[in-house]
């Protein structure tokens, strides 16, 4: 092995930071693009605001919580979320074919480069 003037123990923080950076890149994306898609829509902004305050919690004390599991479980929450990970996540996703899928129609995209580029999904034939 290389000798390096770092000690294993800093090697191993730098995977650490390097690991959280990338959880983080997409968790400030997919946030961004959930504020800007409910905020652009007020029928959508009602109807999140009216299916979250289900799962609203207020004890004794007078501060109001969230009840995390059933916040996880609400079906039009979880729609926005899967539709915009489909959409804006910055890796390549593998969607299953439910149906007849036609010979030489798939389309393999990375949803960044979709969603950067003024060309659209690259189809492979």
């Amino acid at each position: 092995m290389e000798q390096s003037e770092f000690s294993h123990r800093t090697r191993g923080g730098l995977v650490g930071v390097v690991g959280i950076l990338g959880t983080n890149g997409n968790t400030i994306l997919l946030t961004s693009w959930f504020l800007i898609s409910v905020l652009s829509d007020p029928t959508l902004l009602f109807a999140l605001r009216s299916e979250i305050s289900t799962t609203t919690i207020t004890p004794p004390s007078g501060t109001r919580t969230f009840n995390a599991q059933a916040l996880t479980s609400l079906p039009l929450l979880q729609s926005v979320y899967t539709g915009l990970l489909r959409l804006y996540v910055s890796a390549i996703i593998t969607l299953k074919v439910s149906g007849q899928a036609a010979r030489g129609k798939g389309v393999c995209t990375s949803s960044r480069l979709d969603n950067s580029s003024p060309y659209g999904a690259v189809l492979y034939k």
